[in-house]
């Protein structure tokens, strides 16, 4: 450490009040202290496992950085954002570190929990207008293009400092949209200053670069700025479909596909953001009004939606017999603009047969018209539909002579293994039923009683068959192991989410339920942690299963069916 960042003794502090905890620590409001005597102060406590990890000597190097800056741009950057000022330490030893609190003008009191501020995180904006409308935020598609506008230009001058944020997403992002849409940075220890992070860098589900891509790099920001923009018409915390931004400027929607380029310096700069964004948001004509998700999808669109070059959100298209589309992209960059074209980016993809991607796109749609009460439930991954249906398979059960000869050479023990795999995964194919219908019924304050034992039975259902999959031998077969391995990950995780719900169910039935507060429950929100991180195991999972059961002609699945 070089001694230089002010250190602060943890007994002098007095904390006031809770206000958080996460996987890396707990934060704390510090009584009577305030930062330059304006601005309320905020304790991050690392756990017991960042204390083992952290790098305190990159975390000084934060705590100087903002002194180190001309003084307005210091300010600028204490203004946007809960950058660390102060370690605090205890008995010799480094504990964590100061920082602002949370401004006011990032809470918000939703009309669902009236009488109760929270930080305005825009997962709050990833939600579709009714939603939206639902917990009392009104937001314009231009105060949508002014957000991202602000959020170009913090990430512009962020990266012209040296910083990466690493790990952005709608998690640790906070917005307002009064007096004018703006952006707040939290989680700011989690940042890259000039090559050094003080833990090791994560991602969030659902915002990760391209695999094999390094982590916070100022591309991978523009790779999930891409993301958030698309996300932010689209209406869903997931998706890459810019139909949606198109409606609003097709220059933008242009730019999201060079946005989710695999190649990182494809990427449209921040500068180039910036200057669409500025264009869109002066041409009234482009915004479209507030608007809601129908009911039920109008059997015929009223008119073709513009064509624009996109990224599809599977890589399902068959191989391509002619060359592909060529389009002008025009950065914004000091100079002579350039006019020259050039075909779209490459995106990540795996190798996929065209019928195996097809019966994933079937799997998709068929997830997608069952996911519909909402964004906390929506990505639990807890949905049902029967086993080897249209939507889920294009595999036939069992190990008949319809399998291939593995080409591996493990023959039929590796069949046998693989075979007791699938006889588990389409048995846990029934215990999911009635879970979604649970849900449901719980946030209309229905029949609460009946809805926990739903979940009990739906947890015991599924610790039985984890107990069964951990005497399989799966030895002799390729990626056996590790697919176990994550099968195992994602039924532990469905288990916890079915316990919490119980909770969730008990809670409400013996302390009052009101259908427009189900989901302020701390038991609702362990549970959609809980199904989140099912869901992303069920999809790593799903993704090495696959292979095994087109190896052995077993069912294949999609991932909201295991």
């Amino acid at each position: 450490m070089t001694g230089r960042a002010p250190h602060v003794d943890l007994d002098s502090l007095v904390k006031e009040r809770h206000l958080g905890k996460g996987g890396q620590g707990e934060v704390w409001a510090i009584k009577e202290r305030k930062i330059n005597k304006e601005w309320p102060i905020a304790y991050k406590e690392y756990s017991d496992t960042s204390l083992r990890e952290a790098d305190f000597a990159a975390l000084e190097a934060m705590v100087e950085f903002i002194p180190s800056l001309d003084a307005a741009v210091g300010r600028w950057l204490a203004e946007r954002s809960a950058w660390p000022v102060a370690i605090v330490d205890q008995a010799g030893r480094s504990r964590g570190f100061l920082m602002r609190q949370v401004p006011d003008d990032f809470t918000t009191e939703l009309a669902t929990a009236p009488g109760r501020r929270r930080i305005a995180d825009l997962q709050f904006l990833l939600n579709d207008q009714q939603y939206i409308e639902r917990i009392g935020i009104t937001i314009s598609d231009r105060q949508r293009l002014l957000l991202l506008k602000d959020l170009a230009d913090l990430l512009g001058r962020l990266h012209k400092l040296d910083v990466a944020v690493g790990d952005l997403s709608a998690r640790n992002l906070l917005f307002t949209l009064a007096p004018r849409p703006a952006c707040f940075f939290i989680d700011c220890d989690a940042m890259r200053l000039r090559g050094r992070s003080v833990l090791e860098q994560a991602e969030t589900p659902g915002w990760k670069v391209p695999d094999g891509e390094p982590l916070a790099t100022a591309e991978g920001d523009r790779y999930k700025f891409t993301l958030l923009a698309i996300r932010l018409f689209l209406g869903e915390q997931e998706g890459t479909d810019t139909a949606q931004l198109a409606q609003v400027s097709n220059e933008l929607a242009v730019l999201a596909g060079w946005g989710l380029s695999a190649n990182p310096k494809e990427r449209p700069s921040m500068q180039d953001w910036g200057g669409a964004l500025e264009r869109a948001i002066a041409d009234p004509q482009r915004h479209r009004p507030l608007r809601r998700v129908p009911a039920s999808p109008p059997t015929a669109p009223a008119q073709a939606p513009p064509t624009v070059p996109r990224r599809p959100p599977f890589a399902t298209a068959p191989p391509r017999t002619s060359p592909p589309p060529r389009v002008q992209y025009m950065p914004q960059a000091a100079g002579p603009t350039w006019t020259g074209q050039r075909p779209m980016p490459q995106q990540p993809r795996s190798p996929m047969s065209p019928a195996r991607g097809a019966a994933i796109v079937a799997a998709v749609l068929a997830a997608l018209l069952f996911i519909g009460f909402g964004t906390h439930l929506v990505r639990s991954g807890d949905g049902s539909a029967p086993a080897g249906s249209e939507a889920a398979s294009t595999g036939t059960g069992g190990s008949g002579g319809e399998g291939q000869t593995p080409a591996d050479g493990t023959g039929s023990a590796a069949r046998d293994q693989a075979a007791a795999v699938d006889a588990l995964l389409q048995e846990n194919a029934g215990t999911r039923s009635g879970v979604g219908a649970a849900v449901a019924s719980v946030q209309r304050c229905d029949t609460l009683s009946n809805d926990a034992d739903v979940f009990s039975r739906a947890a015991t259902a599924r610790r039985d068959l984890l107990a069964r999959l951990d005497h399989l031998d799966v030895g002799g077969l390729s990626g056996g192991d590790q697919a176990v391995t994550d099968l195992r990950t994602a039924w532990s995780a469905s288990a916890e989410a079915d316990d919490a719900y119980r909770r969730w169910a008990v809670s409400l039935n013996s302390g009052g339920c009101s259908p427009d507060h189900t989901g302020d429950a701390p038991e609702f929100q362990d549970a959609a942690e809980a199904s989140g991180r099912a869901t992303e195991a069920k999809k790593t999972f799903v993704g090495e299963w696959n292979d095994i059961a087109d190896r052995y002609g077993l069912t294949r699945y999609s991932w909201d069916n295991v």
